[in-house]
């Protein structure tokens, strides 16, 4: 293939991946957000895009999805696609963990570590408000 023919394919494949994130997009359906945050948090068919990614993780995450949650907060936690946050990780993560996605362990407890009493008490309190309004939207 020449170099100017596998341009134009991978043009094509970008057009067709930015054609179907319009698609789930209007769909609206939890998971695909999630995949939608997926793909352009680790640029597969799209350019790497971690404001993007968090962009869809946070509507997924806002409608119950555990692994959203768990990659909102280990973005929050890790500066991806915006200031870093400890405070804001910690409410994610916590969300995570209890909408049942264990994986969220290990980091909500190293997040939990670097906050101040003050701070963590804080973020339970937030994300237990939090977690209460998005069981009640599912209903």
């Amino acid at each position: 293939m020449k170099i100017q023919e596998r341009g134009r394919a991978e043009r094509t494949t970008e057009q067709n991946a930015a054609m179907c994130n319009s698609l789930w997009a209007e769909h609206g359906d939890v998971s695909d957000y999630f995949n939608l945050g997926y793909m352009h948090d680790i640029g597969w068919t799209v350019p790497q895009d971690y404001v993007e990614a968090s962009k869809w993780y946070r509507k997924a995450a806002e409608q119950g999805y555990p692994q959203a949650q768990y990659r909102l907060g280990v973005m929050y936690y890790k500066g991806q696609g915006m200031t870093q946050d400890a405070d804001e990780a910690y409410v994610w993560l916590s969300i995570a963990l209890a909408s049942g996605f264990r994986g969220a362990t290990k980091k909500l407890d190293k997040v939990a570590a670097k906050l101040a009493p003050e701070a963590l008490k804080s973020a339970q309190k937030r994300a237990a408000g939090l977690f209460d309004e998005i069981l009640h939207r599912q209903e």
